[in-house]
């Protein structure tokens, strides 16, 4: 999967600490792939944010939404999901010097434009958000009702070969 980066301009709007700043609108990413699973999104995520200045950078936070298409992992029949997240992110305004950036192994900076991509946070917060067992209704018994018939009853005698065990029981 590709993902295209979707650019907000927080400088020189943010400049101020404390400046608050508003987006919202629908990232356009029409499908996801994870492992072997795979979910379509026919209308991309759709997502509200607010960004603030904390003084050292821009904090991110708000909500994403999205409807996935996929298949039951029971019975492969098409499975929607309503998935709702949060988004969540700190931007840099500059690069940690010397001893301040032990323990920031990875950072996400302002660019030199003044510039955040907020595309990253708002497909995390749908992708953590992803069930890891997709069905297609809560009670689906994945096609399990004609295989259940087939079983005998109970008490119906047992045409398994006795445990190789069974005759330890008398040692005790």
């Amino acid at each position: 999967m590709h993902l295209d980066p979707l650019f907000i301009q927080v400088l020189p709007q943010l400049r101020t600490l404390g400046s608050t700043q508003q987006a919202q609108g629908v990232l356009p990413v029409s499908s996801i792939d994870i492992g072997h699973r795979h979910f379509e999104l026919p209308e991309g995520i759709a997502y509200e944010a607010s960004l603030a200045n904390t003084g050292e950078g821009v904090l991110l936070s708000g909500t994403a939404s999205a409807e996935l298409a996929t298949s039951c992992d029971r019975c492969l029949e098409p499975a929607a999901l309503q998935i709702t997240g949060e988004i969540q992110g700190y931007f840099l305004f500059q690069k940690p010097r010397g001893e301040r950036d032990q323990g920031l192994e990875e950072y996400e900076a302002v660019d030199a434009k003044g510039r955040i991509d907020i595309a990253p946070p708002i497909l995390a917060a749908i992708v953590f958000e992803i069930p890891t067992v997709t069905l297609c209704q809560p009670d689906c018994d994945g096609g399990s009702t004609q295989a259940s018939a087939a079983e005998p009853p109970d008490d119906a005698p047992s045409s398994e070969a006795p445990s190789p065990f069974a005759a330890l029981k008398d040692f005790l």
